[in-house]
């Protein structure tokens, strides 16, 4: 049923006035899927969100949360780049940007290696 009122949403685009939907239905698809364990349906529902709705905070930190736990680090460290970009002036502890710093900070430290272990050969 959530899915038919997705798609139905998708046919009407965004609103024409802002702010629009406050929670697009696919956004709200998506985290309902990442909950029951389905995160690479979910991130093909954010990524369709965000081609409606780009660049909103919870359609990027959605789809970069899905894509992780897809097993995708390409995509997820994509979206949360996008999304660390986005916030870099916001001076927020809010969790998900805690986790976007880490998740990045993460990813950087196998690149860092590699470059050390590259320069010792």
């Amino acid at each position: 049923m959530l899915r038919r009122a997705a798609d139905s949403e998708d046919m009407l685009g965004k609103h024409p006035v802002s702010p629009g939907a406050f929670v697009p239905i696919r956004e709200q698809l998506g985290t309902l899927l990442i909950e029951v364990g389905k995160p690479t349906e979910a991130q093909r529902e954010f990524e369709a969100a965000l081609k409606i709705y780009p660049g909103r905070f919870r359609g990027l930190y959605g789809a970069a949360q899905a894509s992780e736990l897809a097993g995708d680090n390409e995509n997820a460290n994509r979206y949360y780049a996008k999304l660390a970009a986005q916030t870099s002036k916001a001076g927020s502890s809010r969790d998900e940007l805690n986790h976007v710093r880490e998740f990045l900070s993460a990813q950087a430290k196998p690149a860092d290696s590699k470059g050390v272990a590259s320069t010792r050969q």
